[in-house]
């Protein structure tokens, strides 16, 4: 995986990732670094947000699996990959994470503003040693989502 362990779906839209996607593979001693038997992608919107890529994410994972296992059951021990070892696992969100560079150009800080939980862990910096912290959101949204910005 791209972005191996837990807690890292806010990782692929902080760094603007334009997919996200859902890798099954055997657990080994290291983190998310066992053979791969199956990776399927999906497309991230310019407007999704940790949750909405979180809700993607475990409605597409129950098909990913069901695949795999087809794949396993076809193929066997051929069916699976040994994968890039180099990767290595981001380190789990933290609020510090959610401070922006207040000296950046909105544009630049846009995907770290979507990354950031609005509610629990929002953007933010400071101005005159106070906080500010930062929303986004669309004004004509369609209904259809709503846990997009």
């Amino acid at each position: 995986p791209k972005y191996p362990g837990a807690r890292t779906l806010a990782w692929a839209i902080v760094n603007g990732e334009t997919e996200s996607g859902v890798t099954v593979h055997l657990v080994d001693e290291g983190m998310d670094t066992g053979p791969i038997l199956l990776q399927r992608a999906f497309a991230l919107s310019p407007f999704d947000t940790t949750r909405s890529l979180s809700r993607k994410t475990s409605l597409f994972e129950p098909q990913v699996v069901l695949d795999a296992l087809a794949r396993y059951e076809e193929l066997g021990a051929d069916a699976f990959s040994v994968q890039n070892k180099t990767t290595v696992a981001p380190p789990n969100r933290v609020p510090e994470h959610s401070r922006l560079d207040a000296n950046l150009p909105l544009n630049a800080l846009f995907d770290h503003i979507r990354a950031a939980d609005p509610d629990n862990y929002p953007a933010y910096f400071f101005v005159d040693g106070e906080k500010v912290c930062v929303r986004l959101w669309r004004p004509e949204k369609p209904t259809t989502e709503e846990d997009l910005i």
